[in-house]
């Protein structure tokens, strides 16, 4: 099913002829349709480079990750999470090219995230390039630089079965468009804007006791809720040389996780893991809400499958997600460091009838202080 959703918003003063979605002359349909509608477009806002998800973990999950936010991109999920974070992890690289049949429009993202007595710290940055025209090449990226607490170990209480944490993200949007021939109609363009993100997560783990052999040992169960308010001040991106704005769009994110861990078998770790997740995501232009779901489920600490289902703003298509990724931990025995652990993750993400699906590839390193 071919889906297109209504264009982007804007705001724009009499007398100004409004510019083109996109750099190239197709990319407003392509890009849309891509990720079936229900991906790109869930809430069509004036930065498309925060809308896609930054990681192929989560999007192989069905996108379900506000109260997981883990690894590199934790910050894009919930800032709450920062100082949750067991390690510290980085993202050198993922990517996905977004309509591979007939644009070369790339989404790049980077991110980086550590935790250390009871703070939290983040870098991220999505990237969205809309190729080349004769002018030169039109892109646009946001910055999200984040700081969160844990507000158990700021209160002078040992770790315990409950985690709160309470996070924000200063966020930077810039779109640089340049003119194209096959649209007269577009002129160049530069903008800007910035905002805030508010994020919180709480989360109780309950030990299991599934008997007295060594290897079921460490078993437990986790349960995780989160809750985001994203672009909290509903700022626009301002364009230089035109009196005209694109809104960014405020939106809530809610978002609840239970996931077990079952045995251990040194050195490699859990023996099983898994987990379930839900999103529910609600946007200031007062639209249908919209929900995600997703599973994992994670062998020896390794090899990791996962299925999701998405779904767009307007209930008309729903689709599923599926991924998996390979990992390998290496522990070390003395000295500051606990372990280090390298990640592969991929995803396959549905495009509208008669398109391939996309696919996200992301590579992760992290570092487990003692």
């Amino acid at each position: 099913m071919l889906y297109v959703p209504a264009p982007r918003l804007r705001f724009h003063t009499p007398g100004i002829k409004p510019r083109r979605l996109f750099a190239t002359c197709f990319a407003p349909v392509l890009l849309v349709t891509a990720f079936a509608g229900s991906g790109l477009a869930q809430f069509t806002s004036g930065a498309q480079s925060q809308d896609i998800t930054p990681n192929a973990r989560a999007q192989g999950m069905g996108r379900a990750f506000t109260a997981i936010a883990e690894g590199p991109n934790a910050t894009w999920w919930n800032p709450g999470s920062l100082a949750l974070q067991t390690s510290i992890s980085m993202s050198p690289w993922s990517s996905a090219d977004l309509v591979p049949e007939f644009a070369d429009v790339q989404f790049n993202s980077y991110g980086i995230v550590g935790a250390r007595k009871g703070t939290g710290f983040s870098f991220h940055l999505s990237n969205l390039d809309y190729g080349s025209s004769d002018f030169g090449d039109s892109s646009e990226y946001t910055l999200l630089l984040g700081g969160g607490l844990d507000l158990v170990s700021l209160t002078g209480h040992r770790p315990g079965p409950l985690s709160v944490g309470v996070g924000m993200n200063l966020k930077r949007f810039s779109v640089d468009l340049k003119p194209d021939w096959a649209a007269p109609e577009r002129v160049g363009e530069s903008g800007s804007g910035w905002d805030f993100d508010l994020g919180a997560l709480v989360g109780y783990e309950v030990p299991l006791d599934l008997g007295e052999s060594e290897w079921i040992g460490d078993s437990s169960l986790r349960f995780r809720g989160g809750a985001v308010l994203k672009n909290f001040l509903d700022s626009t991106i301002d364009y230089d040389e035109q009196n005209e704005s694109d809104p960014l769009l405020r939106r809530t994110c809610l978002g609840l996780a239970i996931d077990g861990t079952f045995g251990r078998l040194e050195p490699l770790g859990p023996i099983v893991q898994a987990v379930a997740s839900i999103d529910h995501i609600s946007s200031s232009l007062g639209r249908r809400d919209i929900q995600h779901w997703g599973g994992e489920l994670t062998l020896l600490n390794m090899v990791s499958l996962r299925r999701g289902h998405i779904e767009d703003k307007d209930g008309a298509i729903t689709d599923s997600t599926e991924g998996y990724g390979v990992g390998f931990s290496f522990p070390f025995r003395g000295g500051s460091v606990r372990s280090v652990r390298f990640q592969y993750d991929h995803a396959e993400v549905p495009q509208a009838t008669g398109l391939s699906h996309v696919l996200h590839d992301s590579i992760a390193l992290s570092v487990e202080l003692r």
